[in-house]
């Protein structure tokens, strides 16, 4: 990968993954507030394709948004464009690719309504 933003490896210790949480942050606060569109390949165990559009609330919703919870995971990082990036990330399921793309959409207001209703549940 070229242009690396970020290589969490497997099994990283405390200060790698604090170092990992800095470097998105550093990345995408940029980018809060912003529209993101995903696009995903072989995903689960099933290996499907999908696509996800969500809101950009903290920069570390771009991992949140697309990692398993409560699993180790490794999660590497390209940019590829001004607002494009692939990422490439493992857990035990499988190998998951993908294409990110950061809009400059901001919420509306009925946008931010629902915002605010998911993040209270």
């Amino acid at each position: 990968m070229d242009n690396l933003i970020i290589n969490l490896q497997p099994y990283s210790d405390d200060q790698e993954f604090e170092n990992f949480k800095f470097m998105i942050a550093e990345e995408f606060e940029q980018h809060v507030n912003k529209k993101v569109i995903v696009k995903g390949k072989d995903l689960t165990w099933a290996k499907l394709t999908g696509s996800k559009e969500f809101y950009l609330i903290e920069p570390l919703d771009i991992v949140k948004e697309l990692v398993p919870r409560d699993t180790d995971f490794t999660y590497r990082m390209e940019k590829v464009g001004k607002k494009k990036y692939k990422v490439e990330s493992s857990n035990h399921d499988s190998t998951e690719y993908y294409d990110i793309e950061i809009t400059d959409i901001l919420p509306t207001y009925n946008d931010e309504e629902i915002l605010s209703d998911e993040l209270l549940t």
